[in-house]
């Protein structure tokens, strides 16, 4: 309804439209001011849609570029803005959504959306969303059914959930969640680290493919022992080896003092190696997948 006509808050709806007793109808919303029925026919659930000339009622929307009047030409106009062109019949078009204007004395007073199921869906000025037949709310208040349009569904329609970029949570490609989270499961992560002292075995499981310099492993048992200071990368182990004590530091060095045998090493923050996890977690990780992208193709059909 326009500006000056409004429907009464309160009372059944079937008092106000008597034929909705007889043919059904259901409440598909609660109340509210938020929008009316002209917005709700074209999918804004965020304006109230009307011909206002008040340039400072920021409370009401109204196409820019189309007449400011209750005319059906005007609505037809601002109908056109989101694609709707005439349509000649009411019935279902596969492939279509419809809008049924409704007036009386050749204004317009009310408009309904169709939905797929061949009834259509109203907001009754302030109050419920209702789905019904489209003649049941024809009467004295809205009058009858002026014009019928009809459009293409767009790929990001209003009344729809905007399109989500497919395969995404939050933003982020799924792929990309995925393939980080198979690659934290696979990855072996920071070595292991020994700080050893030079000369004395140490109990080390570390598989060695070719000869270290300055070290040496025992073939036939997990045995290691430094021959030289400093860092050496032994199979999946980074070991530190210092000197044994200050006494050999002293050996060939120059000066009256005690050089400290242990090397203050920058060694990296010791981690958890490889994650011991099996071919399942694979599968779960597949399973999701699956299970996103089931979920993003209900979304679609809504």
């Amino acid at each position: 309804l326009g500006q000056g006509e409004r429907l009464p808050m309160v009372g059944p709806i079937e008092a106000l439209f008597p034929a909705l007793g007889t043919a059904g109808f259901r409440v598909t919303s609660p109340a509210t001011r938020a929008y009316n029925c002209i917005a709700w026919a074209a999918g804004d659930t965020a304006h109230w849609w009307w011909p206002d000339d008040d340039p400072d009622n920021d409370a009401i929307f109204w196409p820019p570029g189309v007449a400011v009047e209750e005319t059906l030409d005007a609505f037809v106009a601002a109908f056109a803005t989101i694609g709707y062109v005439a349509a000649s019949s009411e019935d279902v078009e596969p492939g279509f959504e419809k809008i049924a204007l409704f007036a009386k004395a050749g204004i317009p007073t009310h408009a309904a959306r169709q939905l797929p199921n061949g009834r259509w869906t109203s907001k009754l000025g302030m109050r419920e969303d209702i789905e019904h037949d489209l003649h049941a709310i024809s009467g004295p208040l809205y009058g009858t059914v002026a014009l019928l349009l009809r459009r293409p569904p767009p790929a990001a329609s209003p009344t729809r959930r905007p399109d989500r970029p497919r395969g995404r949570v939050d933003g982020v490609p799924l792929v990309l969640l995925t393939l980080g989270t198979l690659r934290w499961l696979s990855d072996a992560g920071t070595p292991r680290v020994l700080t050893v002292e030079t000369g004395v075995p140490v109990a080390a499981d570390v598989a060695v493919a070719a000869p270290v310099t300055g070290v040496r492993v025992a073939a036939d048992v997990p045995v290691l022992v430094a021959e030289r200071t400093g860092p050496h990368r032994v199979g999946d182990a980074l070991v530190l080896a210092n000197l044994f004590d200050d006494r050999e530091s002293d050996i060939g060095r120059d000066g009256n003092r005690t050089w400290a045998a242990r090397m203050p090493f920058a060694s990296p923050p010791t981690t958890p190696g490889r994650h011991e996890i099996d071919w399942w977690l694979y599968a779960v990780a597949a399973a999701l997948l699956g299970v996103e992208w089931l979920v993003w193709l209900a979304t679609e059909a809504r």
